[in-house]
């Protein structure tokens, strides 16, 4: 069971393609992010295009017959048999590049498009690149070199009515409303492309995107390609569609279509018709195995690690088949996207930074009477009542607490020992757990299931357009480092220690990306740091809505916390490839391995379990400078990277198994198991 993007399908017009269809379908499995669905329409083959299929073993694939009707007819049937919100086209004879999905719905959902399209690269009947001198090769150079910075609106139009350089069907993915804005494909027998994409391009100008670093389409040049039956009737076939959609154009109402166009102008960030990512399985998950109703309860569903991972447990146990409720004292970016995906989310009142008012917490209870309450870093009152009432509580402890006192321990262990079975998610979580109290204190029992990833959520775009779009130099070595700017995740010995190993010719970048807390750490890297941000060496980019973004421009990632549980940012980082340099803190080990290159350094405190809220406060006031072994092992880490600067690969097969949702979904099974025994 793998976890793939629920919003996006794949359309597959074929017809008399047996000896192609193959390699088409081959080129879904490999894809980076993968599609929920494909659905294969055969329009009439007669040569076994549709036993390939059949025979073919992709999650998901569904095959469709019909009586020849056309390409056109083939898209738009496909059209209306797909769930996804996001549809891209795959012609039978045709391949995607590996990340082609991905980089292409990563953008669509920076820019707010409804349409993206990138390049091809033509290859022969055997999926070879055609020869640099091949006519077609120099017809697709004089396209490009046409469209050349026609990216969007009149420009991109104006060069598609001299050479299509979107070339094929296959370069495209739309978003369903604006397909059905559009009518769907229209009976052109050569040109269906080409007046479906100049139809878009009339109407809403800015929401078409050609997108030149896409990972490309492979085109295939053969001698069964549509476009060759009849060059001069479909040159003529041409010029009829173009004087058609010029006179839609011309007698088109002002404003007529201005409501769509507003909710496709720039910056929708997220664009307004932009469906959330969301999950499903291509298999049937083991629902029996799942609690029939699953209660979930944390104080604030906002922005964060925990946030995410929260979301990650809801949607993945709905789309599994669960009927699954989530309590919360706030709901912010995350609750609103767990129910604009149909999650039940249930605002309660807020009694404390972790607890919510008993009230609201019976009458929800007593609405779902769920079989078993999922809490995450829910305070020890609310814990108590749940349990009070006979319910079955599981925790899932997401950090070390290095701001706890004694006393705030001792609660935290009362609050534990109320639970069913308390969940770690790292062993250093658990390690901390045991150790707290003291000696004299037992241990608690703890199960380790550490974090997962979204990868539709951080859906990555090609690095290129990442550092266009971020304002960065092509040729820099970027660090990257994710996470609100405070003083626990300690940016401000990060860039102590970014600022003394580089130096200005360095073509180094630190990203800061992440928003303040307003606990002092921005204002002192803003202060002692003045000439680096001046020189835009250091850069605090804020929140981002589509995090892909910022780790698509990035080189390496750096982390040097000084408590984390099990970090989402870096598991994120190790899901797009990147190199690591991080301080010693939950899961950093772990995910060192998990990465293709990286190392680990000496926590800024030296003890990641010997952290104290005193040790905090003097964090505050001192640095770990020269001298201190994390610091100068951190220099040396960043050092490495700029004298050799790392090459961001594709996570191994292990890393992305490991960070996949399915695993973690699989993990919380077990543990509800273990749970109704304790």
């Amino acid at each position: 069971m793998s976890c793939t993007s629920g919003n996006l399908s794949v359309l597959i017009p074929a017809y008399q393609h047996r000896d192609y269809i193959g390699a088409a379908l081959d080129s879904i499995g490999a894809q980076s992010l993968a599609p929920f669905e494909t659905v294969v329409v055969d329009d009439g083959s007669s040569d076994g295009t549709g036993e390939v299929v059949r025979r073919h073993p992709l999650p998901n694939l569904r095959l469709l017959r019909q009586d020849n009707q056309g390409a056109h007819a083939a898209l738009n049937r496909a059209q209306r048999e797909v769930t996804g919100d996001w549809l891209a086209i795959l012609n039978s004879d045709d391949r995607l590049g590996a990340r082609r999905l991905e980089e292409a719905l990563a953008v669509a959902r920076a820019t707010g498009a409804g349409f993206v399209f990138g390049p091809v690269r033509a290859v022969d009947s055997a999926g070879s690149p055609l020869d640099a001198d091949h006519p077609w090769r120099r017809w697709y150079a004089e396209a490009r070199e046409t469209a050349h910075g026609c990216e969007t609106g009149t420009p991109l139009r104006e060069a598609l009515r001299v050479h299509n350089v979107a070339v094929t069907t296959s370069n495209f993915l739309v978003h369903r409303e604006l397909w059905q804005e559009l009518g769907g494909f229209r009976r052109w027998r050569w040109v269906h492309d080409l007046d479906f994409l100049l139809r878009a391009l009339h109407r809403f100008p800015e929401v078409v995107h050609f997108v030149p670093d896409l990972d490309p389409v492979d085109y295939r040049v053969h001698g069964r390609n549509t476009i060759s039956e009849d060059t001069e009737a479909a040159l003529a076939e041409r010029a009829e569609m173009l004087a058609r959609v010029d006179g839609e154009a011309a007698t088109r109402r002002p404003g007529l279509w201005s409501r769509v166009t507003r909710l496709w102008t720039k910056p929708p960030e997220p664009p307004a018709f932009s469906a959330p990512p969301r999950l499903r399985f291509p298999s049937a998950p083991d629902a029996e195995r799942l609690p029939a109703r699953v209660g979930i309860v944390t104080p604030s569903l906002d922005r964060g690690g925990l946030e995410e991972i929260v979301a990650l447990l809801a949607s993945g146990m709905q789309a599994a088949g669960a009927t699954v409720e989530v309590a919360t004292g706030r709901i912010g970016e995350v609750g609103a996207r767990l129910r604009s995906e149909g999650v039940d989310v249930h605002p309660l009142t807020s009694t404390g930074p972790r607890d919510l008012d008993p009230d609201d917490l019976r009458d929800w209870l007593d609405a779902l009477r769920p079989e078993l309450v999922s809490t995450h870093f829910l305070g020890g009152r609310s814990t108590g009542l749940l349990a009070d009432r006979g319910v079955r509580v599981v925790e899932t402890v997401q950090n070390t607490f290095g701001w706890f006192d004694e006393e705030a321990w001792r609660e935290e262990r009362d609050r534990l020992a109320r639970c069913a079975g308390p969940m770690a998610v790292s062993p250093l979580v658990a390690a901390a757990l045991s150790g707290a109290g003291g000696d004299a204190a037992p241990p608690v029992p703890t199960v380790v299931i550490p974090n997962a990833v979204h990868p539709d959520r951080i859906a990555r775009p090609p690095r290129l357009w990442a550092r266009r779009r971020l304002g960065l130099p092509e040729d820099a070595i970027v660090f990257l480092s994710v996470g609100r700017i405070s003083r626990h995740k300690n940016q401000s010995g990060i860039v102590d220690a970014f600022a003394e190993a580089t130096r200005r010719g360095d073509r180094a970048i630190l990203l800061l990306a992440g928003g303040e807390v307003g606990d002092g750490t921005a204002a002192r890297i803003r202060r002692d740091h003045a000439q680096l941000l001046a020189e835009g060496r250091v850069r605090m980019i804020g929140e981002r809505a589509q995090p892909g973004v910022p780790y698509a421009a990035a080189d390496a990632y750096v982390a040097w916390p000084l408590f984390e549980g099990w970090s989402v940012a870096v598991s994120e980082a190790v899901y797009h490839g990147l190199p690591l340099v991080v301080g010693e803190a939950g899961g950093m080990a772990e995910l060192v391995r998990l990465a293709p290159s990286g190392r680990t350094v000496p926590h800024p405190l030296g003890d990641p379990l010997a952290v104290t809220p005193e040790a905090i406060e003097r964090s505050g006031r001192t640095r770990a400078g020269p001298g201190t072994p994390g610091f100068d092992a951190l220099v040396a880490g960043l050092r490495q990277r700029i004298a050799a600067p790392p090459v961001p690969a594709l996570p191994t097969p292990e890393a992305r198994a490991f960070l996949d949702p399915s695993r973690l979904l699989e993990a919380y099974r077990n543990a509800f198991d273990l749970s109704a025994s304790a």
